[in-house]
C-alpha cells in the first residue's frame, strides 16, 4: 500500500516540518519505506502478503498503523507535532 504524508492544512506547521519528520523516520522503519518527493513524503507500507484483504479495510488498518508510527516518532523528537501532518492513500 502506498501513502503520502503532507502538512495538514488545518494546523500551521513550520516550513521545515516535513524535512524534520523524514529525518526522524529515515529511509526505512518497520514495515515502511519513506522517501521525500517535493512537498510530501511518500510511503510504501507492508508487502504483498495482505493482497487478499478488502481494499478499504486494508487502507484504513495500514493508515492507522502508519499514524501510530508517526505519533511515536513525533513524541520521541524535539518539537514535532503529529497534528502538523496529514496521511492519505496514494492509489
Amino acid at each position: 500500500m502506498r501513502f503520502r504524508i503532507t502538512t495538514h492544512s488545518g494546523h500551521p506547521a513550520p516550513p521545515e516540518a516535513l524535512d524534520r519528520l523524514i529525518g526522524e523516520l529515515g529511509e526505512r522503519r518497520g514495515r515502511a519505506r519513506f522517501r521525500k518527493v517535493g512537498p510530501e513524503i511518500r510511503v510504501v507500507w507492508g508487502g504483498s502478503e495482505e493482497a487478499g484483504w478488502d481494499r478499504p479495510e486494508r487502507i484504513e488498518l495500514e493508515r492507522t498503523e502508519l499514524l501510530r508510527l508517526l505519533a511515536e516518532r513525533c513524541r520521541a523528537s524535539d518539537g514535532l507535532q503529529l497534528d502538523w501532518f496529514a496521511v492519505g492513500p496514494m492509489d
